[in-house]
């Protein structure tokens, strides 16, 4: 996959190891440009208000902050940023948009990185993490901050690889286009995932009756990871179905030439965030489906239908409706 543009705009006060550092995070991602500027508003301003940088900056660089199409950019700075209260900013930037800004001011390298991850993620359309050590995890202060990883969970690095590369074939889940192939004989129609693979060639997979399983079929869930165990309602082990059912998904879609895929968000086999309990009471749970796993393991991005939802969509080109994030 061709790396998207980066661009790091570095304030005069960032400079050496800190500055090296930031970029090495970031280049195994991304393109990544950098260039030093020296904004009029920094001038004898210790403080800064975050919207009033993001508005400066936009004024610099003009029309291209606003392109669909263009690089991102990132303002990286020691100033102390704030919000309309007066409260500490770490960083700032609009989902979807193309332009951000982040303060490392009293940081650490590894604090600092986790910031620039969140908000290139948050201009890439990503949303915040439930995992609270990804650095989409939402913080409102650097305690939360400190306690991140210095990147993306697996799940916001799926979505981050899918919704960079919005063209190409899509494998899908069938019973979200709408084929009657859930364990109750019926489907979970998208309009969401229906809207974004308009115009794009599309494989539906289910890796369950890829498996062997009948449709109507007992409904199955997790009940064990060590080791991985899928059991029935009835107790009856059917896990090499749906590991089966992964294998012939996989070959499905590298036949195909397909990388990435919007699954069943809650499925034993399709989930990419979710799962559920293993207990058969109706909660989800933080997990992945044993399909989505092995798609991983092979490259393939998997995100679900929630993502797309999320995202309000038609591809990470879209800006309408973007929304300011004043997040830590």
């Amino acid at each position: 996959m061709i790396k998207p543009p980066l661009v790091l705009m570095f304030s005069v006060d960032v400079s050496g190891k800190m500055r090296r550092s930031l970029v090495n995070c970031l280049a195994h991602s991304f393109c990544v440009k950098t260039r030093q500027v020296d904004l009029a508003v920094f001038a004898g301003h210790d403080v800064i208000r975050g919207t009033q940088l993001l508005e400066e900056l936009c004024f610099m660089l003009g029309p291209s902050a606003m392109e669909s199409d263009g690089p991102k950019y990132l303002l990286i700075t020691r100033r102390h940023l704030v919000d309309s209260c007066e409260n500490r900013l770490y960083g700032l930037s609009e989902l979807g948009g193309n332009v951000g800004v982040v303060s490392v001011a009293g940081l650490d390298f590894r604090e600092a990185c986790a910031e620039c991850w969140h908000e290139v993620g948050h201009l890439w359309g990503l949303d915040h993490c439930p995992d609270p050590i990804c650095a989409m995890a939402f913080s409102s202060g650097k305690a939360g901050l400190s306690q991140k990883a210095g990147r993306l969970c697996r799940a916001c690095m799926n979505e981050l690889k899918f919704f960079m590369e919005p063209e190409g074939a899509v494998g899908v889940s069938r019973c979200l286009l709408g084929d009657n192939c859930r364990f109750d004989g019926k489907n979970c129609k998208d309009q969401d995932v229906l809207k974004y693979i308009e115009g794009k060639s599309v494989v539906g997979i289910c890796p369950e009756e890829m498996g062997g399983l009948s449709t109507p079929r007992e409904r199955s869930e997790i009940v064990s990871e060590h080791p991985v165990r899928v059991e029935t309602t009835t107790g009856k082990d059917v896990t090499e179905a749906f590991n089966q059912g992964a294998l012939a998904a996989l070959d499905t879609l590298i036949s195909a030439g397909i990388r990435r895929c919007i699954l069943k968000e809650g499925s034993p086999s399709c989930g990419s965030r979710l799962i559920h309990s293993g207990k058969f009471d109706g909660r989800r749970i933080p997990g992945r489906g044993l399909t989505t796993r092995l798609l991983d393991e092979r490259g393939i991005a998997v995100v679900s239908e929630e993502a797309v939802r999320r995202r309000g969509y038609l591809g990470i080109e879209q800006t309408k409706n973007k929304r300011p994030e004043d997040r830590g």
